[in-house]
């Protein structure tokens, strides 16, 4: 996730777009009521998206794979506790992460040194397939999910 100090804002057309200074990559933006894409015709912000990620192999925080959307889908997660790996907890801060795998179910870590709803430090929390959960950050250092039924 991006804070202020690394973003920028810049006209697309006629789209606001905000910016991260040093990827290029859209943070959120709103769309012009009159642009050509339907979907986005109402004005509603949009968030950066990754999709089509593979989960680290073999689990594991220090190398799981970084989280660094806004929505995150997971595709592939060749076995059991794969892992991801969430951004600081910084307070306001939200992030989506999508297990969309076939069958397994992939660990989420925290960054180094931060916590997931009531877990220890650096424990990751297993999402199961075909699962979305929301990270919102209210106090820093720890993440609180929203886990869809």
């Amino acid at each position: 996730m991006s804070d202020l100090s690394t973003v920028k804002a810049r006209v697309n057309g006629g789209d606001l777009e905000y910016v991260d200074k040093a990827s290029g990559n859209v943070v959120f933006s709103f769309v012009n009521a009159n642009g050509s894409t339907p979907a986005f015709k109402t004005g509603r912000p949009r968030y950066s998206v990754a999709a089509g990620l593979t989960a680290h192999a073999g689990g594991g925080q220090a190398s799981a794979l970084a989280l660094t959307a806004r929505v995150n889908q997971v595709s592939t997660v060749a076995t059991a506790a794969d892992s991801v790996v969430l951004p600081a907890a910084i307070a306001g801060e939200e992030i989506v992460v999508i297990n969309a795998a076939a069958a397994n179910a992939m660990n989420v870590f925290p960054a180094t040194g931060d916590a997931i709803n009531a877990l220890a430090a650096n424990t990751a929390l297993s999402v199961v397939a075909n699962k979305a959960i929301m990270f919102v950050c209210a106090v820093n250092g720890t993440w609180n999910s929203i886990l869809t039924a």
